[in-house]
């Protein structure tokens, strides 16, 4: 595959990540094998193994949302007490490739 990417944290003001940006800059095919080779539902850790944010930077989207312009649809609801934050993949390329326009 390609180089390892280091995922990066939003806390300091940035508003979206540079990773995931220069992704889908570089080639629509990278961007859409990068998402499309991901399970449909992913947790914060598988992506910040694809190198796309850091697993602390998942949760402010999740509840600081208005501050990074999140998509109410982003997270999978919780369906049961003690049930793991669920990031819904389409969702996710759709918000990354509006960085684009």
């Amino acid at each position: 595959m390609g180089a390892e990417r280091k995922p990066i944290n939003l806390a300091k003001g940035n508003r979206k990540p540079l990773n995931l940006l220069k992704v889908v800059k570089s080639q629509d095919t990278e961007a859409a094998s990068i998402f499309d080779n991901l399970p449909v539902l992913l947790s914060p850790q598988q992506i910040a193994d694809a190198g796309l944010a850091e697993v602390s930077t998942i949760y402010d989207w999740k509840y600081r949302p208005a501050k990074y312009g999140a998509p109410d649809r982003l997270f999978e609801p919780k369906r049961t007490r003690g049930s793991k934050l669920k990031v819904r993949r389409d969702v996710l390329k759709e918000w990354v490739n509006s960085w684009n326009n």
